[in-house]
């Protein structure tokens, strides 16, 4: 341990300087993307969304810049479904520009590769694995829907059929590939992993987490009025309705942290007498009561106001979504971290002081890079500092 003292005292030294010259510039912040919506978000920030136009693109906010997917020619990008938890694969559908006969891609270092199947069927890309391996969708056949999959870079997949389920949609897969989540009608979802399903009665599945053991969805209001309420269900705990405050009508689950155990939607307002409806984009931690974002952070959202909220990277650190500032709808990036917080308990401690300390010196973490707490690409001083300075905060 005494290379680690020798770094935490030369910070200490520098620590007192430190604050003198300059302000910690990693905190909870907000970008926004004009005229566009913000679907999928990977581990380090990297958002996938699409323009007013209908074009599909990457925002990386290392580097603050934007990318559009290119499809080959004669095809347009029909949808995007999923990103890896790196942020360097990008799965969805293409069709060709004169109809919607869609094709699987995978995209990688800004090249678009299709999938293909047996029979080159009507099929699309709906989730990828973690490293990006393995990308998992859906086929058309002449009787209905089949699950498909590709492994380990192949470009020809193979189906997975299902006895007796004609109509197998998949949602999304979990961080090893191995588990698929899929809807076979209105409120009734599955997981299959190794030729074993599972049916889930009671919702209509729209993420699933990374452990392959949690979904996040919709299903009816105990209330009798036939609206939509958002839902968790889980191997340990079963179905779970998750809050919708009264003075909402309806609830959306849109997405899912890695464990499970973030949920993000939106909340809706019905007022026949009001158009457009009031949306507020939401968050379910636990069992806890959802929390309205434009409440958490509205010192973030000054004339500004978040409206739904579609994704949520692995680590529950950033949200994405649509929202409206100044008069306009822009897609969103939200990261929820406060400054020093380097595993998003919201504490700045011993734990966070650690982390950087055993990190030090390296480019951080594969994914998230949590410990290069100002982004610059490496653990060091500055991120020691970061956690010092704002020590005991959150606690």
């Amino acid at each position: 341990m005494r290379g680690l003292f020798h770094i935490s005292c030369r910070a200490l030294a520098a620590f007192g300087v430190y604050l003198g010259l300059t302000a910690f510039s990693h905190t909870q912040s907000i970008t926004w993307v004009p005229s566009a919506t913000l679907y999928y978000c990977a581990d380090d920030g990297t958002a996938v969304g699409q323009t007013a136009d209908a074009r599909w693109f990457i925002y990386r906010p290392a580097s603050r810049t934007t990318e559009f997917i290119q499809p080959p020619q004669g095809f347009r990008v029909f949808a995007v479904r999923g990103i890896s938890q790196d942020g360097r694969v990008v799965v969805g559908s293409v069709a060709p520009l004169d109809r919607e006969a869609t094709r699987p891609f995978r995209w990688e270092n800004r090249v678009m590769r299709l999938l293909t199947l047996p029979g080159n069927p009507i099929a699309r890309a709906c989730g990828v694995s973690a490293d990006g391996q393995v990308v998992v969708g859906d086929a058309r056949t002449g009787s209905g829907a089949t699950l498909c999959r590709w492994v380990a870079g192949a470009q020809t997949g193979e189906f997975i059929q299902i006895a007796g389920e004609p109509f197998a949609n998949a949602v999304g897969v979990s961080a090893d590939g191995q588990t698929i989540a899929g809807v076979f009608d209105w409120f009734v979802s599955f997981l299959w992993r190794d030729g074993v399903v599972r049916t889930l009665f009671g919702i209509t599945a729209e993420a699933i987490a990374a452990d392959g053991q949690t979904l996040a969805g919709n299903g009816l209001s105990p209330r009798g009025t036939g609206f939509l309420v958002a839902q968790r269900w889980s191997v340990e705990t079963g179905l779970m309705l998750l809050d919708t405050p009264l003075d909402y009508d309806v609830s959306q689950a849109f997405g899912i942290s890695g464990d499970g155990n973030i949920v993000v939607g939106d909340l809706l307002r019905l007022d026949p007498d009001f158009f457009p409806r009031r949306w507020d984009a939401a968050r379910w931690v636990g069992d806890a009561p959802v929390e309205n974002l434009n409440q958490t952070y509205a010192e973030l959202l000054v004339g500004s106001r978040l409206l739904r909220a579609y994704g949520i990277s692995p680590s529950g650190r950033y949200i994405v979504g649509r929202g409206v500032r100044a008069g306009s709808f822009e897609g969103f990036l939200l990261d929820t971290w406060r400054a020093g917080d380097t595993n998003g308990d919201g504490c700045i401690n011993d734990t966070d002081l650690l982390a950087v300390l055993l990190a030090f010196g390296t480019a951080g973490t594969p994914y998230g890079r949590y410990e290069d707490l100002n982004r610059d690409g490496i653990v060091n001083d500055a991120d020691l500092l970061s956690v010092l300075f704002n020590f005991g905060s959150g606690c």
